[in-house]
């Protein structure tokens, strides 16, 4: 049997203990240890010597004993806790300054993460592709009689060389929309968008099958796939492979078989579509012209590049094919064929695409005031803490004398700052959320509030930035305190009139007079654009659009003159049915994205430019237009309405032209023609453009059988406008659809047109609309910061309030001495915003052709606005303390 002094205490009772006991005192209390232990085993045996020697080890774990680096980690836990502890007691002792900062801060990150959801979207842009380092579209640019063009739609023609002929083309891809109508089972005729694309589309774009394989999706001519609320709209389900669905194309009936689903093309797309068919069809549905031309634009084509690609060297080998293509026609440098990024796409306004563009300048101006109303926020942070200097000087002073160091005491208030911007944004969480509704509509948005990776991560860096920035500076100048002169009572402010507590009020009035100076500009240019004379009468107009008519060719003027024979016809049926005062048709119309632009060469070889304008014999007594020469078509003969032409004062001031009447175009090519009247100038476009040189006639042959430029924004359709009685609008849109729907099958549309043009200017009521919500913001934190260093003030200031009391001095006086500090930075602020507002809002306002002036009085406006919220701002405390009685204030003197 084994002797008892063989038998040894547990092992890792031993190596705990010498993993925590200090060197100095292991061997002590280690030996002490196997003693008592060898003692035990001998009296009350092993098991009870085991348990009493863990209990030993266990209660030597004390704090003196324990490893210094063991004991440096502990204490570093420790102070943390310490720290967060302290500042939740000060944050709470200081409800006033805490609940100020709060809400300034929550609604600096609340505006914050606003616009980072609108930035990150907007920069988020075709970058969910994999492939999208390789992807591009092609683009053309073109010189043609002295015009430049950046063409993003191309000729079909090119879809077949690109990769025939180029190694470094992989796929390719072209995406044409095309207008369908279908029926819906109760039998309504509705219309949709469906785009012809390449094989290779889905396989070069991440648009993923969520039902279907890949392979052969769209080969075939019936192949169709659709999104999944297109299948749901059409078939009532998403279980939809296989079934059949028809749609009418160009007036032929189309029986296709779902071979694919995907998902909803994603927010961030500049790619859109509801359903996609195989371009094997585009001999069915694409005419002969638009297959073969070169000078016809209809598709977009995207290309998948190799690895290796080489764009600059691509696009020189295009030359080839471009000389190849055009033949004779060719001329160097006027028919250049290019490659754009895809992710270059959404932000690229020169080249003119099917894909909606972006405007950087508002990313980049939304994100910039996000980080304005958050630095105005922290302003204020910064203001209080070193308002609130005094205050805390002793607890400083105090704290230094008991050993803390001034690495502590910054620790100790940038947890503070910390502390409070976590909460702040847990409350700018909920706000943002809140408007966001709202955000959406000014932003024309539908912006979610995921807690994705990049919010969240956003939310983090946005609390981190805001607490260390705004806390940075109290910290060092509340922990630079010397002890001694705050303990002796020594210690002065350093929040001085021209310190920095002065320049960061000044900072945070520019900021609100610029925004609120600017949101006065704005509202009086919109005001401005709503009553301006426009030369035209928009009141009590009413509007529709015929469908485009057949015509005997392609010719611009002969679809013009289908289009307007169809429209007589309706108009002749309309009147027989139902009682009109005056309605007329035209092929333009008021809100089109530009009237028709056509150019000629003169006798000297210059190119001409006008707008021209396909219109009936009342179209012009309709609107109320002034004839200041000649005569209208209503008043002209057969003749006349055959031959003549109706110019506008412009078209007659750009030409020089003295004697209008009887005029003709310098052309040679005009056939025969003659200028019947002139028109006093009207805004046939947006406030935008000056109004240009326009030409009006019921014959489009007269014009387009001498120009040598065309420029078209819009399908050219009969648009025909009726003045009516507006209290019997119901009754007269029921009779207009009854006749509509004998006749067409795409849904009948009524517009008004006082709201379509309204309509053309939503994006300066929106970018007012927002302007507006920034400065009530700015002001709104600027008034909580005066707010709080008028608290302070008062509160340092309330001995010398008893004593001026007490020696006669008038409440009036306290609230005059109290508020004269508080309006001198308003003064310097107003001066140093005019520059500043002056030189931004100039150059918005140079955007329009037609607008106001900017004067004193926008300014004066602001500076009013933001003189009476500072005044009944800082009145607000200042009242409460020379109301204040003197006994309470000097009671304890």
């Amino acid at each position: 049997m084994k002797s008892n002094r063989n038998i040894a205490p547990p092992r890792w009772a031993d190596r705990f203990l010498a993993f925590y006991c200090r060197e100095e005192f292991l061997e002590e209390i280690a030996g002490d240890a196997h003693e008592l232990f060898e003692v035990r085993l001998q009296d009350e045996g092993r098991q009870i010597a085991s348990l009493l020697f863990i209990w030993d080890v266990l209660r030597f774990f004390r704090w003196s004993n324990i490893k210094s680096t063991n004991r440096s980690k502990i204490t570093q836990l420790m102070m943390v806790k310490n720290n967060f502890k302290i500042a939740t007691r000060s944050l709470v002792k200081h409800k006033f300054y805490t609940g100020i900062n709060l809400v300034g801060i929550s609604l600096g990150i609340a505006c914050f993460i606003l616009t980072y959801l609108y930035v990150h979207e907007e920069l988020s842009f075709d970058k969910f592709h994999s492939q999208k380092d390789r992807l591009y579209r092609v683009w053309i640019h073109e010189f043609d009689e002295g015009d430049e063009y950046f063409e993003g739609v191309v000729p079909m023609v090119l879809t077949q060389y690109m990769e025939n002929d180029f190694p470094e083309i992989i796929r390719s891809a072209q995406m044409q929309d095309k207008l369908a109508r279908y029926q819906t089972p109760d039998g309504t005729q509705l219309t949709s968008m469906i785009d012809m694309v390449g094989s290779d589309f889905l396989r070069m774009f991440d648009f993923p099958l969520i039902a279907g394989s890949l392979e052969g999706v769209l080969d075939s001519p019936a192949d169709i796939v659709l999104t999944k609320s297109e299948a749901i709209r059409r078939l009532g389900t998403t279980d939809v492979i296989g079934k059949s669905i028809e749609y009418d194309i160009r007036g032929e009936n189309a029986e296709f078989v779902v071979s694919g689903l995907v998902n909803d093309p994603p927010v961030n797309s500049s790619l859109e579509f509801v359903a996609l068919i195989s371009d094997v069809n585009k001999k069915r549905f694409v005419n002969e012209q638009s297959l073969t031309s070169w000078y016809t634009f209809s598709t977009e084509l995207y290309v998948l590049l190799n690895e290796r690609n080489d764009v600059s060297g691509l696009e020189e080998k295009f030359t080839g094919m471009v000389e190849t293509g055009l033949g004779e026609d060719y001329e160097e440098g006027t028919y250049t064929v290019h490659l754009q990024p895809l992710t270059d796409m959404h932000f690229n306004q020169q080249i003119d695409g099917d894909t909606p563009v972006g405007d950087i300048n508002t990313v980049r101006i939304l994100g910039l005031i996000g980080f304005v109303i958050l630095f105005l926020a922290g302003i204020n942070f910064v203001n209080l803490s070193v308002g609130q200097s005094m205050t805390r000087a002793k607890e400083v002073g105090v704290r230094k004398v008991m050993g803390a160091f001034k690495k502590q005491l910054t620790i100790q208030f940038l947890t503070e700052s910390l502390l409070l911007t976590l909460m702040a944004a847990l409350i700018g969480l909920g706000v943002s959320y809140l408007l966001l509704p709202v955000f959406n509509q000014f932003a024309d948005k539908n912006l979610q509030l995921a807690f994705d990776a990049p919010l969240i991560q956003a939310l983090l860096l946005c609390i981190l930035f805001t607490g260390v920035l705004a806390g940075l500076y109290p910290a060092f100048v509340l922990s630079s305190f010397n002890p001694s002169k705050v303990l002796k009572g020594l210690h002065k402010s350093t929040q001085g009139k021209h310190g920095l507590a002065f320049s960061l009020i000044v900072i945070q009035y520019v900021a609100a007079i610029f925004f609120v100076s600017s949101t006065v500009i704005m509202k009086n240019q919109i005001h401005y654009m709503s009553e301006l004379d426009m030369g035209f009468n928009k009141e009590a107009k009413v509007y529709f659009t015929l469908p485009a008519a057949k015509a005997e060719s392609m010719m611009m003027q002969a679809r013009m003159k289908a289009n307007a024979d169809q429209a007589k016809v309706f108009i002749s049926e309309m009147s027989q049915l139902i009682s009109i005062e005056k309605i007329s048709a035209a092929n333009n119309f008021f809100g089109d994205r530009g009237w028709v632009k056509l150019g000629y060469e003169d006798k000297e070889e210059e190119l001409n430019y006008f707008h021209y304008n396909h219109i009936d014999e009342h179209f012009i007594d309709l609107f109320d237009m002034e004839i200041v020469q000649g005569q209208g078509f209503d008043e002209a003969t057969t003749r006349l309405r055959e031959t003549g032409m109706i110019v506008n004062e412009a078209f007659v001031k750009a030409y020089g032209i003295e004697n209008p009447i009887g005029h003709k175009l310098e052309g040679p090519d005009f056939p025969e023609h003659q200028i019947i009247g002139v028109v006093k100038d009207f805004n046939f476009s947006s406030l935008h453009e000056k109004i240009g040189p326009l030409i009006m006639s019921m014959n489009a042959h007269l014009v387009f059988e001498g120009i040598n430029s065309i420029e078209v924004n819009q399908s050219l359709k009969s648009t025909l406008v009726a003045k009516v009685d507006m209290n019997a609008i119901d009754k007269f849109k029921g009779e207009i659809e009854a006749i509509w729907e004998e006749r067409y099958a795409e849904p009948f549309e009524l517009g008004f047109l006082d709201s379509r043009i309204e309509r053309m200017y939503e994006a300066e009521k929106r970018n007012d609309a927002m302007v507006s919500l920034i400065a009530l913001l700015a002001v709104v934190i600027a008034s909580l910061g005066l707010l709080g260093l008028v608290a302070l003030t008062v509160q340092k200031k309330f001995k010398e309030i008893g004593i001026r009391k007490v020696l006669g001095a008038s409440s009036y006086t306290i609230i005059k001495m109290l508020n004269k500090a508080f309006l001198s930075p308003i003064a310097i602020a107003l001066l140093l915003s005019l520059p500043l507002t002056y030189f931004v809002m100039q150059s918005w306002l140079d955007d329009f052709a037609y607008h106001i002036n900017i004067n004193p009085v926008h300014f004066l406006l602001a500076g009013a606005l933001i003189f009476m919220t500072t005044l009944l701002v800082a009145s607000y405390q200042s009242v409460r303390a020379a109301a204040t009685n003197p006994v309470d204030t000097l009671r304890y003197e």
